[in-house]
């Protein structure tokens, strides 16, 4: 569902991203770990548009989407929750749902339909509906945040960073609803710093350094190694050569 080949992002003279080549297959999890500054962020971006790219290809669906329009790739079935969840905090809970049906649909009773599905998910949002949404907790907005999402009806969705700033039981929580979006047949790629929470929904991981990725396989391999820590920590390269 979304490749990403030979990837080179820049800020100015700057390199964040060199060479990066990862893929997505259709209702798997894929996570992309390490450190600050690693250069994940900058892939979530640049994958939907926010960020220019100066070399490789992104494909969306066998589809070529490198330099498109973001509001272009949204209707393609792309969908990101950005990291720090970025509600509108004086919106209602339900407003910000509406949101989400920019990209797809004008019709009313496709949009019910959506909104249904996403309260039965997350039945406190329909409890919170008329709520407004600066008022919710942390989780319950993060909750908000992946419930719009979903209201565009994407079959791929990108997730930066959503443990940033909940309490350990919510990130239990959060990371339930995302092993929950795979098993319901969506793709997803995972920024995240909670490497153990990674690995612990995620079909295949890519560990960034220094925007490379400096390793990359299937959590049962990685868990324990000692490599793995070390480029989660910012070790150099010569750490994840060493036995």
């Amino acid at each position: 569902m979304l490749s990403i080949q030979g990837l080179d992002v820049s800020y100015g003279p700057v390199p964040a991203v060199k060479a990066l080549s990862l893929q997505v297959d259709r209702g798997e999890i894929v996570s992309l770990i390490g450190a600050n500054g690693a250069g994940k962020s900058t892939v979530l971006r640049s994958v939907c548009g926010l960020t220019p790219v100066s070399g490789g290809k992104i494909y969306l669906n066998q589809q070529n989407i490198t330099g498109m329009a973001t509001e272009k790739i949204a209707k393609l079935g792309l969908a990101m929750v950005p990291e720090g969840r970025r509600i509108f905090q004086q919106m209602t809970v339900e407003e910000n749902l509406l949101l989400g049906t920019a990209s797809w649909t004008t019709s009313k009773a496709a949009i019910q339909r959506n909104l249904c599905s996403v309260y039965h998910s997350f039945p406190r949002l329909a409890q919170r509906r008329r709520q407004i949404a600066g008022t919710l907790s942390g989780g319950e907005q993060q909750m908000l945040a992946i419930g719009r999402a979903l209201m565009s009806v994407p079959h791929t969705i990108l997730l930066d960073e959503p443990s940033m700033g909940l309490a350990p039981i919510l990130v239990e929580e959060i990371f339930q609803l995302v092993k929950a979006l795979g098993t319901g047949g969506l793709s997803v790629l995972l920024v995240e710093q909670n490497a153990s929470m990674a690995l612990s929904v995620s079909h295949r991981v890519y560990v960034l350094e220094n925007g490379t990725c400096v390793m990359s396989g299937t959590p049962d391999k990685m868990i324990g190694n000692d490599a793995l820590r070390a480029a989660y920590l910012g070790g150099g390269k010569h750490a994840l050569n060493s036995p």
